[in-house]
């Protein structure tokens, strides 16, 4: 059998120091673990954006973001939302206006349209929002195939006709946005 070099004395007493802290540790099975996590996550949401924040926070924010959303995707789970209601949300979670967005998408009138679906969001308008608010361009992309972005970054694209579902791979959000199938 193999031996690590750690020092898992030291680990434990690291770890127990952290738990002195902030409390218990531990993924989000209950709804007051949940609520628990979700709170330190949006005190360390706030702490990381200090410019002097430790380095060792950041991963500690993405597992309780990572243990969260696993508690979310498993006890509400929430169906696909139009990209007008999901940039709509964005909006009003960040305190903008329709003509904040102008560089992203051409002007108060465009987002208004884009709100209001007369109008859809194309490729580019859906990578300078997923820029803007750190979150996939796939979002922002009303479809009638069902688009999702993989672990590896790339994007994938559920085609459905008639005949066969097929699926297509892409690497680049850039292959998926020149390909049409959105």
């Amino acid at each position: 059998m193999k031996t690590t070099s750690i020092d898992w004395s030291a680990a434990g007493e690291a770890w127990k120091a952290v738990e002195a802290q902030l409390g218990p540790i531990c993924l989000a099975q209950t709804s007051a673990n949940f609520a628990r996590n979700q709170r330190l996550m949006d005190e360390l949401v706030e702490v990381t954006a200090a410019s002097d924040a430790h380095p060792a926070l950041f991963n500690l924010l993405d597992c309780l973001a990572d243990w969260v959303q696993a508690y979310e995707a498993s006890h509400a789970p929430i169906d696909n939302a139009h990209p007008a209601e999901v940039l709509k949300h964005l909006m009003d979670a960040n305190g903008l206006r329709q003509s904040d967005l102008k560089v992203e998408l051409g002007g108060q009138s465009v987002v208004s349209a884009i709100l209001g679906r007369k109008r859809s969001i194309n490729a580019g308008q859906a990578a300078r929002l997923a820029k803007r608010f750190g979150v996939s361009a796939a979002i922002f992309i009303a479809s009638a195939n069902a688009v999702s972005q993989r672990p590896d970054g790339g994007f994938e694209v559920f085609e459905e006709d008639s005949t066969t579902p097929t699926v297509l791979a892409f690497s680049r959000w850039e292959e998926f946005a020149d390909s049409g199938y959105h």
